[in-house]
């Protein structure tokens, strides 16, 4: 019995891909692709590599705006000490 179910969508179309038994392939009822599982795991896996990528790339520019900005803050003011004038 399967332990996980995965959802996959037509690269081609986007519509929902279904296992089909008798040829062992995942097939597309809208557009009628027909693509390999392997296939699609290598696609999806590729995917999911270049998001991570581009996630961590949107982390490392945020990181760097925010030492920018606090290298063009002034620095705050020591506090004044003495006695005001009467």
């Amino acid at each position: 019995m399967a332990t996980q179910i995965t959802n996959y969508q037509c690269p081609a179309c986007t519509g929902p891909l279904h296992f089909v038994g008798e040829s062992g392939r995942l097939e597309c009822d809208y557009c009628g692709s027909s693509f390999d599982v392997a296939e699609i795991e290598a696609l999806y896996a590729e995917k999911e590599t270049k998001a991570a990528e581009a996630a961590q790339k949107q982390e490392e520019t945020e990181a760097a705006q925010k030492t920018a900005e606090a290298k063009d803050q002034p620095a705050p003011q020591a506090a004044l000490t003495g006695t005001l004038p009467a």
